[in-house]
């Protein structure tokens, strides 16, 4: 996960260690990617240009040096300062691939950290060998050579990963000089709906006491939606101290009167908690929170995996529950 690892600590299973001195905070495109400043590099393709190369996939591509924190992620953000000071650390720096691609509404995203692999060429490389590109000055522009990179993904996520092959005509891009507030509001424009719908879950959990979202069905709802087995869910967070990887009590009561209790957990991701439904595997996202409002949070299982968690059988309603903030002995039945 993503958010667990220190940038130097990546980097350094990234690359081979290079065969010359590196300065212990560099920049390995000083001109371009000064230490501690923000940069945005863009450029988008327009119709005539897509049409003369008719297998891009790419129509966008932005690469996006970042200092200020996203206070609506779930993953506990680093402060500007935090991430300054450890900018150019070993001669590496961090940046934000953000890619539009043809036929998607929506863009991909992904961290790679850049250095020099050689005494020439600069490699940026996704965490968990998730591929890389090379990065080229060219006056006041990049230039990016594709050699295959996840774009969104990877790092045992395999059910949602999307790659960018170089083949056949995304091999090489350059992107020019833009404000950073356009590399902003490519960032803002990513969120889901629900980023905005209330404080994050993080700070729900920041609580030393329980914490507890509860739902109960009465006869008219259940009746409108007869696929639906759950009558009654709740999730608890006992008492302690929150983490990024919160261990969470879930219940069911279903209609025939059976009930199921079972613990797992879940872990900051982006702008939501990925749940497992095997606590022996707490990296997989098999559904997942999000914040509904400020008093509500939503379960959201589009893959069907909470049968898995409480090894019972559920409807083709029991995908999405909308749960309200409750006292703790609302999750005790």
């Amino acid at each position: 996960m993503l958010s667990r690892l220190a940038w130097p600590v990546v980097a350094t299973t990234l690359f081979a260690a290079p065969a010359f001195a590196q300065d212990k905070y560099s920049s390995p495109l000083p001109d371009h990617l000064p230490l501690g400043e923000e940069a945005c590099f863009s450029y988008s393709f327009d119709r005539d240009e897509l049409r003369e190369k008719p297998r891009q996939r790419v129509t966008a591509i932005t690469l996006f040096r970042n200092f200020t924190p996203d206070e609506q992620s779930e993953e506990p953000p680093r402060s500007a300062e935090e991430m300054r000071k450890i900018d150019g650390d070993g001669g590496t720096v961090a940046l934000t691939a953000m890619v539009q691609l043809r036929g998607e509404t929506n863009s991909f995203a992904n961290t790679l950290y850049c250095r020099k692999d050689g005494k020439a060429r600069v490699r940026c490389g996704v965490e968990c060998d998730g591929g890389s590109f090379n990065l080229k000055p060219d006056k006041d522009g990049l230039i990016v050579e594709n050699n295959g990179f996840i774009l969104q993904g990877g790092c045992g996520d395999p059910d949602k990963t999307v790659f960018l092959n170089p083949k056949p005509d995304d091999r090489t891009f350059r992107i020019e000089p833009k404000p950073v507030d356009l590399c902003h509001q490519l960032r803002d424009l990513r969120r889901p709906a629900y980023a905005d719908s209330g404080s994050p879950l993080r700070l729900r959990f920041a609580s030393k006491e329980p914490v507890c979202f509860s739902r109960e069905y009465d006869s008219k709802h259940l009746g409108r939606h007869p696929q639906q087995t759950v009558k009654r869910i709740a999730i608890l967070k006992t008492a302690g101290e929150p983490d990024s990887l919160q261990a969470l009590t879930f219940r069911v009561e279903l209609k025939n009167g059976r009930k199921f209790t079972k613990k797992t957990t879940c872990y900051a991701s982006k702008f939501a908690y990925a749940c497992t439904h095997n606590p022996d595997f707490d990296t997989s996202q098999d559904f997942y929170l999000t914040r509904a409002g400020d008093e509500e949070i939503m379960l959201r299982d589009s893959k069907g995996k909470l049968k898995d968690l409480f090894g019972a059988k559920l409807g083709s309603d029991d995908r999405t529950f909308r749960l309200n903030a409750s006292q703790a002995a609302a999750c005790e039945f």
